[in-house]
């Protein structure tokens, strides 16, 4: 009797032991998935396979304003992020996304902040699954690309512009100069790289930040 309740003690203890380390890794495992998602610099959702948000990452609340609890209770988020006019043709490809369980990269939108701020949204989205393979929804990244969006339309109207005088001919020939020098100090103040080729593939223009990418020489002329 007392050798069978000494050796059920010890059996006791070593199961407590081994459930304590099972949990002492759990913790330790879920520290250092917090410590990497909630310092990612972008936001990070999960979207149940319903398309209702799971969780977010602390980063959500830089970039919207919202807080984590926020988010989760606002309906269908990140859809009230986005202006009105978009909403609908956010959901319907979320809506698809989930279903053909399909992956995206830069998708656009404009959204507006908690305070009322105006912000190009850039979001990224792919398919989850468990090791069992079931499917758990959608993993979806936020970001502000305003800049970058910024830099897009600026040098998309200014080459607009630039075509535009082309076509008037040699007669307005000195503002057209005038408008390929501003086009060169543009370009040259995009922070991503441009480069121009003409109908022969040879290279006519490259800005100083695709040098820099590069290395090449950072010297280079529109002609």
């Amino acid at each position: 009797g007392h050798d069978e309740v000494a050796h059920l003690t010890r059996r006791f203890n070593e199961m407590s032991l081994a459930i304590k380390e099972r949990i002492d890794a759990i913790t330790r495992n879920e520290e250092q998935f917090h410590a990497i998602a909630d310092y990612t610099h972008n936001g990070e959702l999960w979207l149940d396979p319903e398309g209702k948000l799971v969780w977010a990452n602390a980063s959500i609340e830089r970039l919207t304003g919202y807080s984590v609890n926020e988010c989760l209770l606002l309906r269908d988020f990140p859809l009230p992020l986005a202006l009105p006019e978009e909403r609908s043709r956010i959901a319907a490809d979320l809506k698809k996304a989930l279903n053909d369980r399909t992956s995206t990269q830069d998708y656009e939108f404009r959204a507006v902040r908690r305070d009322g701020g105006l912000f190009w949204a850039s979001c990224a989205w792919q398919p989850i699954y468990d090791r069992h393979g079931r499917h758990l929804g959608l993993r979806a990244s936020l970001r502000d690309n305003s800049e970058l969006k910024e830099d897009r339309l600026a040098l998309r109207k200014a080459v607009m512009e630039l075509r535009q005088m082309q076509m008037l001919g040699e007669s307005h020939f000195t503002r057209a100069e005038t408008e390929r020098a501003r086009l060169n100090a543009l370009l040259s103040a995009m922070r991503f790289g441009v480069l121009f080729v003409d109908n022969d593939n040879r290279v006519v223009f490259h800005n100083p930040a695709f040098a820099e990418l590069w290395g090449l020489p950072a010297a280079s002329t529109l002609v």
